[in-house]
């Protein structure tokens, strides 16, 4: 049988049925949560470990992190790229981002900010140029 989820059909249901969304936050996110915990303390052996979670400061899995890295692009990007992503329509597209901490506000707690609002190329120079510090900043850590 398939098993898999019908990611559609879930987010039309959760976002037009906020008791639905609270119910999977309050159930799933602590086994999420605790999968996380076991994956970060089986890669303590390597030299950093990323944690991509898209609602981090909303679910509070910040707990999880020592450093934030906010991927960021300007609010008409994002909606455009939501919609054609999921193909959903503006109006739940806009219901999911507005469900969210604003960009100003998950900026203001980041760290680390990569743009991705232009090329492919610019994307990858900022993610090497991150994976670089990053492992300066383990290697400082260790002396």
């Amino acid at each position: 049988s398939n098993k898999a989820i019908d990611r559609k059909a879930l987010r039309n249901s959760v976002f037009n049925q906020p008791e639905l969304k609270l119910w999977l936050e309050e159930n799933l996110h602590p086994l999420i949560y605790q999968a996380c915990e076991k994956e970060i303390a089986a890669a303590q052996d390597h030299v950093y470990a990323l944690l991509v979670v898209p609602l981090l400061f909303e679910t509070n899995f910040h707990q999880l992190a020592n450093r934030f890295c906010v991927i960021d692009c300007p609010a008409d990007v994002q909606l455009d790229r939501l919609m054609r992503r999921d193909d959903i329509s503006r109006e739940l597209a806009e219901k999911m981002i507005n469900s969210q901490m604003t960009n100003d506000a998950r900026l203001a707690r980041a760290d680390d900010v990569i743009s991705n609002s232009s090329s492919l190329e610019h994307l990858s120079e900022q993610v090497n140029t991150l994976h670089k510090m990053y492992i300066g900043l383990a290697e400082n850590k260790r002396d």
